[in-house]
């Protein structure tokens, strides 16, 4: 359910002290605003026009919320570029039918993972919605390929699934000073 997403996200964002929350899929924005007095600055990247522009008037009472419409493969990197400190990320933009959007792929996923480790910061807290669907159709990787690709990557990272959400953090104490 939305709810037992929405305090996982709180929970990773307070444990490892994240400030900004970036988010792919915004769809009519129920995220965002179950996070908006938790961080002090949100992105959240949507692909419809249609549902970019209803978040957008949902979060105009807001400054510290920006709502970015394109397809996230090509907009994170842009958003990373103004960023310099920890990051959660929610990554939960996909075609599912319905009012939502289909851009060249059924999801980006891969693409926004490697964009995040391509950054000079390397303590980025990600997490990857529907874990259910990582299995190898409809341009989602199989979970064993991603979890090759974060040991790869981030040999130092942890690589969990739990509540239909893959959990890719750093391993090292999270009170240490990171």
């Amino acid at each position: 359910p939305p709810v037992i997403k929405q305090r996982i996200v709180a929970t990773y964002a307070s444990t490892f002290r994240a400030d900004t929350l970036i988010e792919t899929g915004t769809f009519i924005g129920d995220m965002v605003y179950a996070m908006k007095t938790r961080f002090q600055t949100i992105y959240s990247v949507e692909l419809s026009q249609a549902l970019c522009n209803e978040a957008t008037r949902r979060f105009r009472a807001y400054p510290h919320i920006h709502i970015l419409q394109g397809d996230s493969g090509e907009v994170l990197p842009q958003i990373l570029r103004n960023v310099s400190t920890r990051c959660l990320f929610w990554l939960d933009g996909h075609y599912s039918g319905g009012i939502t959007a289909k851009g060249n792929a059924e999801t980006s996923v891969l693409k926004e993972v490697k964009t995040i480790f391509g950054r000079p910061i390397m303590d980025h807290v990600i997490l990857i919605d529907d874990a259910r669907c990582f299995d190898g159709t409809h341009d989602y990787p199989t979970l064993d390929e991603l979890r090759r690709l974060i040991a790869l990557d981030r040999p130092d990272y942890d690589f969990s699934v739990s509540n239909d959400v893959i959990r890719i953090h750093p391993t090292r104490d999270v009170h240490s000073d990171v």
